[in-house]
């Protein structure tokens, strides 16, 4: 449009020169072009004008498509409600400029997809004085896949949402990682790292080499929803301790609130009772030889601080439990929490992690010389992002019949939506 606006401006300025010229000739010359010169200038701003208006049609419409592709996958292929969900959407994308657009919307069972065309009259003031001309948008949106989910980075512009450094690997082959960041970076995984997993997307780019990947990753795609947005946190109660050391014991701890923290430190052995256990205001911290262990308990991270850690030499085996209200989620981060947090998996020990760790807000920083996760029936990742540095070989399962841990339904039946046309 800068460029038509220049153009237009130099044309004028030639106008009023011919304009004030009163050779005859000239006159006569100008009194033929001046029509001609002036249909040219109002061309060309109702081409830039209808480019522009063209192109947010198409992006209407892709975001038509995929809202209707997934309202229908969650539907059970009922068509019926795809019509409004996409007028809604397309005027949500239009705003002012939605006035007298058409739209029409179609489904496929098999392949399950849903068509959305878009029709508008174009309203320029040149171009309606010889014909009318309508724009036109065609998009569909394809459901496909079914892989289980691993990983979803939540952050939708850092330019590391899911990063591997130095010789760090992830190991997902039976499921999907995802980076929801549309930056051109949102991905990456570069030096000797490897992110091997049965789907790679990034809504954004990536960086890293073809060795760096395994398959090459899908980029542009639509970023995926919090499965765990609606998960309702669990209840909170009074202090049952404060400030709690645990160094140099054996010792069997109960669920309940745990405020300013949890420390474990020295050559302790801790066996965690079944239940939910909430570290308020504190970090929930692992430290030297100790040993942790727990079958069917959730640690709830609420308030100023509430962080966990893991220290290299730590033993760490834990299950989520099996039903309540952390039924799946192994670590669940209170939503309101500081951004950005870090819960770090430093362990060379930490072989079995059974449920979801989720961390909406936080960064998961995993920095061990060894195997991680890799003896769990099953582990899934929902964090803000999700980091590996140096030497850890994070594994992530998805054998869900070896456990009774439940896995949460966004996790283990996600769809992928995408753009084919």
């Amino acid at each position: 449009m800068a460029a038509t606006g220049n153009w237009a401006r130099g044309l004028g300025r030639m106008i009023r020169h011919f304009a004030r010229n009163r050779c005859g000739g000239t006159a006569i010359t100008f009194s033929l072009l001046l029509p001609v010169l002036v249909l040219g200038v109002g061309g060309a701003i109702d081409y830039a004008s209808l480019s522009i208006q063209k192109e947010k049609l198409q992006a209407a419409s892709d975001a038509a498509a995929i809202a209707a592709a997934r309202e229908l996958h969650l539907a059970n292929a009922d068509a019926s409600r795809l019509q409004p969900i996409a007028e809604s959407v397309v005027k949500a994308n239009l705003g002012k400029t939605s006035s007298g657009v058409n739209v029409r919307t179609s489904s496929n069972i098999e392949p399950l997809s849903v068509t959305v065309d878009l029709s508008q009259p174009y309203s320029g003031y040149f171009t309606q004085q010889f014909a009318s001309v309508d724009l036109r948008a065609h998009s569909v949106a394809r459901v496909s896949g079914g892989t289980p989910v691993c990983v979803i980075g939540l952050d939708r512009s850092a330019s590391a949402t899911v990063s591997l450094d130095s010789n760090a690997e992830l190991k997902a082959e039976s499921c999907a990682v995802y980076s929801n960041s549309k930056s051109s970076t949102g991905l990456n995984s570069t030096s000797n790292a490897v992110l091997a997993a049965g789907l790679i997307c990034s809504a954004g780019g990536k960086k890293g080499s073809g060795s760096n990947f395994k398959p090459e990753p899908l980029t542009d795609c639509p970023p995926v929803d919090d499965p765990l947005s609606d998960r309702p946190a669990p209840p909170i109660g009074s202090c049952m301790k404060k400030n709690l050391e645990v160094i140099d014991k054996t010792t069997t701890l109960q669920p309940g609130v745990y405020c300013g923290g949890l420390r474990i430190d020295g050559n302790s052995r801790v066996r965690f009772a079944p239940g939910i256990y909430v570290i308020k205001d504190g970090i929930f911290n692992v430290d030297s030889n100790s040993v942790i262990e727990g079958e069917n308990v959730g640690f709830y991270m609420v308030g100023r601080k509430a962080t966990f850690r893991f220290a290299s030499n730590a033993k760490v085996t834990l299950s989520a439990p099996e039903t309540g209200p952390m039924a799946g989620l192994l670590f669940y981060e209170a939503r309101g929490s500081a951004d950005l947090r870090r819960h770090e998996i430093l362990s060379n020990f930490a072989r079995v992690m059974v449920g979801t760790i989720y961390l909406p807000h936080g960064r998961l920083i995993v920095d061990a010389d060894n195997e991680v996760a890799d003896q769990s029936a099953y582990t899934a990742i929902i964090a803000r992002r999700v980091e590996l540095y140096s030497g850890p070989k994070l594994v992530l399962n998805t054998d869900y019949s070896a456990t009774q841990v439940p896995v949460p339904d966004g996790i283990a039946h996600n769809r992928l939506i995408t753009i084919i046309e």
